[in-house]
C-alpha cells in the first residue's frame, strides 16, 4: 500500500510547532462550535453545501499545485536566497531552508485539499443517515468541517509568510 504521503503529513507536523494554534487549535475551535450549532438545528450542512465545499477545494488544490509547480521550476535569486535562510526547525536531523519550509507547508495543503476533496465525495453519495446514528453524523460533520478550516487557515498563513519572506523590509 502506498504510504509516501506520511512522511509529508510527517514533515509537516514537524514545521507547525508555533503555528499549531492558528493551523489547527483554531479551526478545531470553530468546527467544535458549529458542531454545537448542528447540534441545536441551528447549522445545516446538506448536500449543497458539500457541493459547493467540493467546488472550493478544487480550486484551492489547483491553486496549491501550482504554487509548487512554480516552486519546484522557479530559479531565481530569491529563491536561491530562500534556499540558503534557514529556519530553525529540524526534520530528518537536517535544519531545513525557509523554501523547503514552504514547500512542504504548499505540498501539504494540495494533499489535505485532495483528502478533503475525496472525504467529502463519500460523504455526498453515500446516504450516511441510513447507517449512523445523528450523533456519529454530527461528529463526522464536525471533523469535515475542521478539515475545511484547517485547509483555509493553511493557505491564509502559507499565503502571509510567502508574503513576508519576499517583502521582509515590511516584516519588521
Amino acid at each position: 500500500m502506498y504510504k509516501s504521503f506520511l512522511i509529508l503529513i510527517n514533515d509537516y507536523i514537524l514545521t507547525v510547532k508555533k503555528n499549531a494554534f492558528f493551523d489547527i487549535v483554531l479551526p478545531l475551535l470553530l468546527a467544535a462550535l458549529c458542531g454545537y450549532l448542528i447540534s441545536q438545528d441551528l447549522l445545516n450542512i446538506n448536500k449543497s453545501f458539500l457541493s459547493n465545499i467540493l467546488s472550493v477545494l478544487g480550486i484551492i488544490a489547483g491553486f496549491s499545485v501550482t504554487a509548487v509547480a512554480l516552486l519546484s521550476t522557479t530559479d531565481s535569486t530569491n529563491v536561491d536566497r530562500l534556499k540558503k535562510i534557514k529556519t530553525g526547525i529540524t526534520v530528518d536531523g537536517l535544519e531545513i531552508s525557509i523554501f523547503r519550509r514552504f514547500y512542504i507547508l504548499i505540498s501539504y495543503s494540495v494533499l489535505i485539499s485532495f483528502i478533503a476533496i475525496l472525504l467529502n465525495i463519500m460523504g455526498y453519495l453515500i446516504p450516511w443517515s441510513k447507517f449512523l446514528s445523528m450523533n456519529w453524523i454530527i461528529i463526522f460533520k464536525c471533523l469535515n468541517l475542521w478539515m475545511i478550516f484547517h485547509i483555509f487557515f493553511i493557505n491564509i498563513r502559507n499565503i502571509t509568510s510567502l508574503y513576508f519572506v519576499y517583502f521582509h523590509e515590511t516584516n519588521k
